[in-house]
C-alpha cells in the first residue's frame, strides 16, 4: 500500500537531484574538468568593470567529495584592488557552474598602487568517475 507514495517520493528526490547536477561541470578527464573550470575564472575576470589578469595559474589533483562525487581545484594568483577582489568573488558565486572559493589568501598591500596580492583556490564539483581511486590500504 506504500508502494506509490515510496515511488513518488523517490522521483521527487531523484528530480532535485537532477536540477542540482545541472551545474556540475561535465568533462571527460578530471583535467579537462579543470580546463573548463579556468575558462570559466578567466571570463568573469575578463568581465569585470575593470579586467584583471590571472598572474599565475595551478591545478590541484582531483579528490573524492563524499560517497558520489568528486572535486577538482585550480588555485590563481592575482593582484588587484580589493573593490574588484570582492566583485570577481561576488561574480564567481553567481555563475551556473557548482565553483566555490575553498581558500583565499591575502598578502599586504602595496602603498603607491593599493593592490592586493590574493591567492584562491576554486573548487569543482565533478562526477566521481574523474577521481582516480586509492591504491593501498592503510599503511601502504
Amino acid at each position: 500500500a506504500a508502494v506509490p507514495g515510496r515511488e513518488a517520493a523517490l522521483q521527487q528526490v531523484e528530480a532535485e537531484a537532477a536540477k542540482r547536477e545541472q551545474g556540475m561541470l561535465r568533462a571527460e578527464t578530471a583535467a579537462q574538468a579543470q580546463a573548463q573550470m579556468l575558462e570559466i575564472v578567466r571570463r568573469v575576470a575578463k568581465a569585470q568593470t575593470e579586467p584583471f589578469a590571472l598572474r599565475a595559474t595551478e591545478f590541484g589533483a582531483p579528490r573524492p567529495l563524499g560517497d558520489a562525487y568528486g572535486e577538482v581545484a585550480l588555485t590563481v594568483t592575482v593582484e588587484c584592488q580589493i573593490e574588484q577582489l570582492i566583485s570577481f568573488l561576488a561574480d564567481i558565486s553567481n555563475q551556473p557552474e557548482l565553483i566555490s572559493v575553498s581558500d583565499l589568501q591575502l598578502s599586504q598591500a602595496a602603498e603607491k598602487t593599493k593592490t592586493i596580492p590574493a591567492r584562491i583556490t576554486f573548487a569543482g564539483v565533478v562526477a566521481r568517475s574523474l577521481v582516480p581511486a586509492k591504491k593501498g590500504g592503510p599503511g601502504f
